[in-house]
């Protein structure tokens, strides 16, 4: 930790006196006779990891959809000012985040069919609720999973997956409806903070207030957690997938490992030798981020290398299994073609044989009476 000065890169953190207990950028204010300081900063360098964040990946593709009910109705939303909500709730963070991210933002509008259900009004009429039952019609529920989920808001979360915000029309709705800035306020604001859970950006404990200027969305302190759990997520999967790997090889017999997958796993090695032997050398965050991210995405591709999953989801036993049948209807006349040839030739070589027997047993014979004859005449 330092004195205080001002760090526009990483040179450490500092816990400064204050009136209340606030964070701003990399410097902690803390009254000096509070307690549980150690509390806050446990909280601070080692927040709880919230599973409902997506897997890190280097790229990630933002779509922002506007679903409309049956454009046959006459209730379409013709347009939207989605720039400027992009300017003011969703830009702001992946710039504040494009050290960790690549993003890609983009928007589309879709029609979907009518419900086939009515919701259910409660509340004297001025709120509605679908059961789980009623989801099923138009979620796929191997993926969302809401069931035995009940949410008392018009916006809620699908984790690692995405947001979704009902936007009620105005009773009764006009025929044509275009969504300006200022209608898109709230959902936007919904959307920014979904989408900061889903990149697993760590809140601030509950005691501690962020003193941010209003060019700034985030603190240094957070985006520093936030790389600092990325890097160990990474590191973590790194090393799964790289014994997965080893494991699979080692127990299919046959399993193809080209030079390939040899050289991305010594990769994958290679990033994490670098990342563990320079981390105490003034490595920064991000240059471990790095590191990490790289032996990540070698270790994968070296996984689910086309060769290997040929092997795995096709191993030779179940090549067997499925090719013989096939193979079965056409050798069953041919073997037994071959065992009536083999019987053929077994039955005239005996037959030969015989006949070879008794044309010994007639020379014989003949040979007997000669000597007969002769003996005869000499007397």
């Amino acid at each position: 930790m330092n004195n205080g000065q001002d760090c526009s890169q990483f040179c450490g953190y500092a816990i400064l006196p204050g009136e209340r207990p606030s964070v701003e950028d990399r410097r902690l204010y803390y009254p000096p006779h509070a307690e549980n300081l150690a509390a806050t900063l446990t909280s601070l360098f080692a927040p709880k990891i919230d599973h409902r964040a997506a897997q890190y990946s280097p790229r990630y593709r933002l779509s922002f959809t506007l679903l409309n009910e049956d454009g046959s109705a006459g209730q379409v939303i013709t347009s939207w000012d989605i720039q400027q909500a992009f300017a003011q709730h969703i830009y702001p963070i992946t710039s504040a985040l494009g050290i960790l991210h690549n993003f890609t933002v983009e928007s589309q509008v879709q029609f979907h069919a009518p419900l086939a259900f009515e919701p259910r009004s409660i509340s004297n009429g001025t709120a509605f609720v679908l059961t789980p039952e009623d989801l099923t019609v138009f979620i796929n529920s191997a993926e969302w999973t809401l069931f035995h989920l009940m949410i008392r808001s018009s916006a809620f979360l699908i984790p690692q997956w995405g947001g979704i915000v009902i936007l009620n029309l105005p009773t009764p709705p006009p025929t044509t409806l275009e969504l300006t800035f200022r209608d898109l306020r709230t959902p936007f604001s919904s959307f920014s903070r979904q989408l900061l859970t889903l990149l697993g950006f760590p809140r601030l404990p509950s005691s501690l207030s962020s003193s941010l200027s209003s060019s700034k969305t985030v603190s240094s302190w957070q985006i520093d957690t936030l790389l600092r759990q990325r890097t160990h997520e990474n590191v973590m999967r790194s090393h799964d997938t790289l014994r997965s790997t080893v494991t699979l090889v080692s127990q299919i017999d046959g399993m193809p490992v080209d030079e390939q997958v040899q050289s991305q796993v010594q990769g994958s090695l290679k990033a994490l030798h670098e990342l563990f032997a320079h981390a105490q050398n003034n490595l920064t965050l991000n240059e471990m981020l790095v590191h990490s991210a790289r032996a990540l995405t070698l270790s994968s591709k070296a996984f689910f290398h086309p060769g290997m999953l040929a092997m795995l989801y096709f191993p030779a036993e179940h090549k067997y299994a499925v090719y013989t049948p096939l193979f079965a209807s056409a050798m069953i006349p041919l073997l037994a073609a071959g065992l009536r040839e083999i019987a053929a030739w077994r039955k005239e070589r005996r037959e030969a044989a015989r006949a070879a027997k008794k044309d010994n047993v007639a020379d014989a014979n003949s040979n007997a009476a000669g000597t007969t004859a002769s003996a005869i005449v000499v007397h």
